[in-house]
């Protein structure tokens, strides 16, 4: 067997483990680079909670994106365009949840959540929140 498909394999292997459950979700997000790149799925069907790198973050380090909608890769549905397929994913430098806009009961925030939004903690007061931290449902922590 020669190195490449040894690196081929292990490539494949370390993907399966990514998107597995054998990660909780705070050491996926510490291994953003072993995720696969959205722009090398071209022609494949992504599904829901599959996780794929595009872009980088405000730190400039590789950004996640969780598929919220399974659909087929189309180039023109980049994950940072198409907030009804994908939603971002990650931390604050806290370690607190970056606030992400929900899309309806199914991702939406439980009393006594935390996020960090706009520089600030929030705590959410309800279960069900939908609503951005400073409008409706929050108090700062």
């Amino acid at each position: 067997m020669d190195i490449k498909t040894i690196f081929s394999q292990l490539r494949a292997s370390i993907g399966f483990v990514v998107q597995s459950d054998l990660l909780t979700e705070d050491q996926k997000l510490a291994l953003p680079d072993l995720f696969p790149r959205w722009e090398g799925l071209k022609n494949t069907q992504l599904i829901v909670n599959q996780i794929v790198s595009y872009g980088v973050n405000q730190w400039n380090e590789t950004q996640l994106w969780q598929v919220i909608q399974t659909h087929m890769w189309q180039a023109e549905w980049t994950p940072d365009n198409a907030p009804s397929l994908f939603k971002k994913i990650g931390f604050a430098d806290s370690g607190i949840p970056l606030w992400v806009q929900p899309l309806g009961a199914h991702d939406a925030y439980g009393k006594g959540d935390k996020v960090s939004h706009k520089d600030k903690i929030w705590i959410s007061d309800i279960n069900g929140n939908i609503w951005e931290p400073g409008v409706y449902g929050w108090t700062e922590e």
